[in-house]
């Protein structure tokens, strides 16, 4: 038998491997249960605060309504079969549900999706009040950049706290700005200001006192003695039917 031959016999005896292709699920009910197997695996051991937590700071980050499937990809979170979560997610008062369209949207202290909103929010608040920082970060998780480079133009002032992080923003009035000359800065940096120790000095060079705001000290200890009353007690034999507190006359 010839090589040839030999060969052919061998892929005839060779298996048969079926070329198996994977079809897409068309059966809503298949789709549910695959969501549902993904849903139990990425949230398992997960509370319902937390749960809750995590719908919330995907909802502020979009910055128009979504419904349960986009909730579903982005959080994996099946929200809709969640009986107690949905409940909990509808009575939010931060949370806006459209029973129309079946969608949630994040309801912010400010509507704040770009520089030039910050910019209108800033001027219509202006001599009223400052914006809280930590509350415009629940409108927009970019706002922060907005803030930056309102600063950095020279639009806005801000106030930090003692670590350094944004506490308000005001609009900068430029109105109010003045033209100073570097001649009266210059003489203003310059000005000497005498410690206090001279101006008692000179107080008493004066013939003056200084006031003193003498405050009244309590010695610890004294308390004020409460007179003590003496009460007169009425004391009688009941047998003899007499009051011992009177003095008795005995007849001859």
């Amino acid at each position: 038998m010839s090589t040839k031959e030999q060969l052919k016999q061998r892929m005839l005896a060779a298996p048969v491997i079926k070329k198996q292709t994977l079809k897409p699920i068309e059966d809503r009910t298949d789709k549910q249960s695959s969501i549902q197997q993904l849903e139990m695996y990425s949230n398992a051991g997960k509370s319902t605060n937390r749960l809750l937590f995590e719908i919330i700071s995907c909802l502020k980050a979009q910055t128009q309504p979504i419904g349960y499937q986009e909730i579903i990809r982005l959080t994996t979170i099946d929200l809709e079969n969640n009986a107690e979560l949905l409940e909990r997610v509808r009575n939010n008062e931060r949370i806006i549900f459209n029973p129309q369209n079946e969608t949630f949207e994040y309801q912010a202290t400010y509507q704040v999706r770009s520089k030039q909103d910050l910019l209108e929010l800033l001027r219509k608040n202006q001599g009223i009040q400052a914006l809280d920082v930590k509350e415009l970060k629940e409108s927009y998780s970019g706002v922060m950049q907005f803030i930056e480079e309102l600063v950095n133009e020279n639009h806005i002032l801000m106030m930090k706290n003692k670590d350094g992080s944004p506490r308000v923003i005001y609009l900068n009035d430029k109105s109010l700005g003045i033209y100073m000359s570097s001649e009266f800065k210059d003489s203003w940096h310059q000005m000497h200001i005498a410690p206090d120790i001279d101006f008692a000095r000179e107080l008493q060079k004066a013939g003056l006192k200084a006031a003193v705001l003498e405050q009244e000290q309590v010695v610890k200890g004294q308390k004020k003695q409460k007179s003590k009353r003496r009460s007169r007690i009425k004391v009688t034999n009941t047998h003899l039917d007499v009051d011992l507190t009177k003095d008795v006359v005995v007849n001859p």
